[in-house]
């Protein structure tokens, strides 16, 4: 299993460096705005954001993280979006997120908000 810091390219893991900016562990609103003021003055060239479990929801454990993506949402105006600026990494929340459920059959299953958190990481 590759680290919080590995990627995989064609069966080799890559390190990245240490994230110039973490925002820590910040709370999942639906319908919402969060910007995370990074402080770079200049987009960063690496952004990323995940969800951390933080109580067991869709067959996922406490501490895993999860890239969100795409996932078909089955009501309108849910899902998210993520960018960054020279002073923010945002997330725009809908009003609802689903997730793939990766233990019973690979559907999706609308995620409880109070059960993870948002966590960004960039680089300059």
């Amino acid at each position: 299993m590759l680290g919080s810091r590995q990627l995989g390219f064609f069966g080799r893991k890559t390190t990245l460096p240490a994230p110039h900016y973490d925002s820590g562990l910040q709370t999942v609103t639906f319908d919402s705005r969060l910007e995370l003021p990074h402080g770079f003055g200049v987009t960063p060239s690496l952004f990323h954001v995940t969800l951390v479990c933080s109580t067991i929801n869709q067959n996922y454990a406490v501490g895993d993280e999860v890239s969100p993506g795409w996932s078909g949402a089955n009501t309108s105006n849910a899902g998210l979006v993520t960018f960054a600026n020279a002073t923010n990494v945002v997330i725009v929340t809908g009003n609802g997120i689903d997730i793939l459920d990766h233990d019973t059959a690979f559907s999706t299953a609308a995620l409880t908000a109070a059960s993870w958190r948002y966590r960004a990481r960039a680089w300059r």
